[in-house]
Parts: structure tokens; C-alpha cells; sequence
């Protein structure tokens, strides 16, 4: 239950003392994301990093297939039980949000 642990971690801790990059908006916009992850944390966006968030995300060296948004389907019948367990945590995960509206 590390994941458990750590969203009450977050819970104790004052609002603006962390923030959330949901990985699907990170994928979508990975220059926004970013953008958005340095003035949280109050360092430059440089030129560098805005170039490289410019660019398309490099694929994994151990990815076997090209992604894709439904590539989890595949695998669907061993993932979804793993899913249903996983449902209190998944939730909690889910209804993140942004640190600076509603909290968990």
C-alpha cells in the first residue's frame, strides 16, 4: 500500500506544499506540464527545457509496440481484476486534482 501512504502523507501536508501532474496531461501537453511543474517549484523554464518539451516524447528502449491510448486493452482480462482491487486507491488517486481546489 505504498501508494496509500503516500496520498495520507500528502494529506497532512499544507495545501501549497505539493502539486499534481496527472500522467495524461503530461502526455497531452508535455510543454504545458512542465511549464507548469517549474513555477510550482520556482525554477526557470529555461530554452532548453522548452525546447526538449517541444519535442515528441521519445519512446521507451524496452517498449515492445508503439503506444497507443488502448494499448492496456490488449491485456484487458489479466489488468481489470488488478483494476478492481486496486478501486479505493485508484479513486483516491483519481480525485487528486489540482493541490489548489478540492483535496482528497
Amino acid at each position: 500500500a505504498p501508494n496509500a501512504t503516500i496520498l495520507d502523507d500528502l494529506a497532512a501536508l499544507p495545501k501549497d506544499d505539493w502539486c499534481v501532474v496527472r500522467y495524461e496531461d503530461f502526455l497531452a501537453d508535455p510543454a504545458r506540464a512542465l511549464e507548469g511543474l517549474t513555477a510550482f517549484i520556482e525554477i526557470p523554464y529555461g530554452a532548453g527545457l522548452r525546447k526538449r518539451a517541444g519535442e515528441p516524447l521519445p519512446t521507451s528502449a524496452h517498449t515492445v509496440t508503439p503506444p497507443s491510448q488502448d494499448k492496456w486493452r490488449h491485456n484487458e482480462a489479466e489488468i481489470r481484476p488488478v483494476l478492481e482491487q486496486t478501486g479505493a486507491i485508484t479513486s483516491r488517486l483519481a480525485n487528486l486534482g489540482d493541490p489548489r481546489k478540492a483535496r482528497m
